[in-house]
């Protein structure tokens, strides 16, 4: 869940103005398409939800085995395993107020609270102890993301990412290096300028704002030492212009400004482009065919499909038996991807499907049996491990895929000829919400298709639905959540899940965010606009002693100027460059004892720069002798407030 910046930001606000579902949904892709009062607040990036595969999205794994809710008063509850997420009896004192938003591993989870502070619960191994970096997440934190390996069993370990609002990075989790948790590898790089994280399922990829991507973690599924392709291998091409990074569980692939594209990670699933023939018929090796305009690429847990201007579909990885009869319809036309963990389907601008991979969600014999009902009818697109299901736009259901995690309907198939809005997923079962609030599930009963013992909770009034792994949770109008699948998955609850006495707003998982698009568009903007250069780094390090380099920011408010951390009165000095503020390097400097001195009896006097000895605030007097900072304002905010005086100024 969460933000991340995107080319269609904008896009998206103008249709959250519209109602009509089947609109959001082409930015929405095969995740969850809520009504829309819901949807406003609870939307995820479209990039995030069109690019995500079963469990995951680019930047988070879904909890397998537990469920977080955000209440209406901003307290969190969970429930599920207690080994991995289902008991908050520890940390539950820190989460009855002001809980923003919660991320996920697979076994743990991450609070985000209003003020910026992180409390984590869970496994251990997958990140639920955030000990050793408490002081780092007390404030400032304005997004998380997650690694998790997947290892189908609870054997495993993952790590989550915080990225701050001054676009540093911190790490925790398990596994050490193997999965991301210690970045010390990486620290440096890590410290400024970073704006959104991608990760495979034991290594994460960051996106700076200058266009390159720094990559630590397992070098084996993406990272720096390994027998497969690292970023040092491919340092020169990542090194700047890249727009778009996108991830399947070993490799990642960022896609550049000028349409090509980079891969690195395992070679078996995709880490070498020179190694692969595509499926959808490419002529040549695949660097050469992706060496210029792929508009967008997509994933499955082991393999990618990249999309070209012309509407071709390129795939490549994982994927050993292709259903060949499809791959002239993947030549050209193709306007969207979607996938299971082992298959593609591609819709076609004219609304026909093409089906690639190797699991039963791609089988040719079914394929051909519902391909005249697909066509020029598809509002939404679902899926499992193995199965598809695809909204109508009459509002009826098609569904089909693996035999072992049936995605077939004919049990409920009357149920689901009408009606319906919305579909969730476990690994191996669908629930559909219908617009009477009533829900209808179908699919493995091992994986929570079997909803007889709430069936009279699920009636009416439902608002929405989520999965884990093997279970799902419905959240009611009326604040309740009800709750179904085997015992290992929901802590035990079948029925109402007791909350305390709280009513709740919204469970977490990896495809819906509270932001706010106004929310969304700020914090990108900082994160843009943060001048790496003016922060202490080993480039302005003279000796023991640091130059801080300081010009006119963009605007002079304190979410836009540089924030100074440690500075020593004794050794440092603030460089400041007068040409930016349109003065000499004649400038002259005083300091007051607070703010309203400096402004209300320093700022008459015809000083250049203040600075408020309390606060630690440092500014610009643009207009002279007269009152306030006219044009001006504050420039830099010094933490700790330290002693400044004009012998640790330096006007260039």
């Amino acid at each position: 869940m969460g933000w991340r910046e995107d080319e269609n930001v904008r896009r998206r606000a103008e249709l959250l103005e519209r109602t009509d579902c089947q609109q959001l949904e082409s930015l929405c892709g095969k995740t969850t398409c809520y009504y829309k009062d819901i949807f406003t607040k609870n939307m995820r990036s479209a990039e995030e939800i069109k690019q995500s595969y079963p469990g995951k999205s680019p930047q988070e794994y879904r909890n397998d085995y537990a469920f977080a809710v955000v209440n209406e008063d901003g307290s969190a509850n969970a429930w599920g395993n207690n080994l991995f997420g289902g008991d908050t009896s520890k940390v539950q004192s820190k989460l009855n107020s002001g809980v923003k938003e919660i991320f996920s591993s697979r076994g743990a989870f991450a609070a985000l609270k209003n003020d910026g502070s992180v409390v984590t619960w869970g496994s251990k191994n997958f990140g639920g102890d955030s000990s050793k970096v408490q002081g780092d997440l007390a404030s400032g934190v304005i997004q998380i993301y997650s690694t998790s390996e997947n290892t189908g069993s609870i054997v495993g370990s993952g790590a989550f990412a915080a990225l701050k609002n001054d676009g540093s990075v911190v790490t925790w989790g398990g596994g050490g290096t193997m999965f991301g948790a210690d970045s010390s590898g990486a620290k440096d790089k890590l410290s400024c300028g970073v704006v959104s994280i991608t990760t495979t399922d034991s290594a994460f990829a960051a996106l700076k704002k200058d266009g390159s991507v720094v990559s630590w973690g397992d070098g084996c599924n993406g990272s720096e030492s390994c027998s497969s392709l690292t970023t040092r291998d491919v340092e020169d091409e990542i090194s700047s212009n890249v727009k778009k990074i996108v991830a399947n569980d070993w490799v990642f692939a960022a896609l550049k400004n000028d349409g090509s594209l980079v891969t690195w990670g395992n070679f078996d699933y995709g880490g070498r482009l020179s190694w692969w023939r595509s499926y959808g018929g490419a002529q040549g090796p695949l660097d050469e065919a992706l060496a210029n305009d792929v508009k967008d690429i997509y994933a499955n847990s082991g393999s990618f499909a990249a999309l070209k201007e012309n509407g071709r579909v390129i795939t490549w990885g994982d994927i050993s038996d292709v259903d060949w009869t499809n791959m002239n319809k993947l030549k050209s036309g193709v306007e969207r991807v979607y996938s299971t963990n082992q298959s593609f389907l591609a819709i076609k601008a004219d609304g026909s499907p093409a089906f690639i991979g190797d699991d039963d969600a791609s089988s040719h014999g079914i394929i051909t049996e519902i391909e005249s009902e697909l066509k020029g009818d598809i509002k939404s697109v679902f899926s499992s491990d193995s199965s598809f299901a695809v909204l109508k736009n009459d509002g009826s259901v098609i569904s089909w895929g693996s035999t072992d995690r049936y995605g077939g309907t004919s049990a409920v198939e009357e149920q689901l000829r009408s009606g319906v809005i919305n579909i969730a997923s476990t690994s191996g079962a669908f629930a559909a919400l219908k617009d009477d609030g009533s829900v209808v599930t179908w699919g493995s009963n091992d994986f929570g298709a079997d909803s007889s013992d709430v069936s009279d909770y699920l009636t009416s009034d439902v608002k929405s639905i989520h999965a884990n792994q093997r279970a799902f949770s419905a959240v009611k109008n009326t604040g309740e959540v009800i709750s179904w699948g085997p015992d290992y998955f929901t802590g035990g609850i079948t029925g109402i899940v007791d909350l305390r006495g709280k009513k709740a707003n919204t469970i977490s998982d990896p495809f819906t965010t509270s932001y706010t698009e106004n929310e969304i568009a700020s914090k990108r903007k900082q994160l843009q606009e943060i001048n790496c250069n003016k922060q202490a780094n080993s480039d302005t390090k003279k000796g023991n002693k640091y130059d801080f380099e300081i010009s006119k920011p963009q605007r002079y408010k304190k979410k836009f100027v540089d924030k100074i951390t440690n500075f020593n009165p004794a050794t440092d000095t603030l460089e400041i460059d007068t040409d930016s503020f349109g003065i000499d390097n004649s400038a002259t400097f005083a300091s007051g004892k607070n703010k309203k001195k400096v402004k209300k009896k320093l700022a008459k006097q015809d000083f250049d720069f203040l600075y408020d000895q309390k606060k630690g605030g440092l500014y610009f007097n643009e207009n002279g002798s007269d009152k306030g900072f006219g044009d001006g304002g504050i420039i830099a905010i010094l933490k700790g407030s330290p002693d400044l005086t004009a012998s640790n100024l330096e006007f260039i």
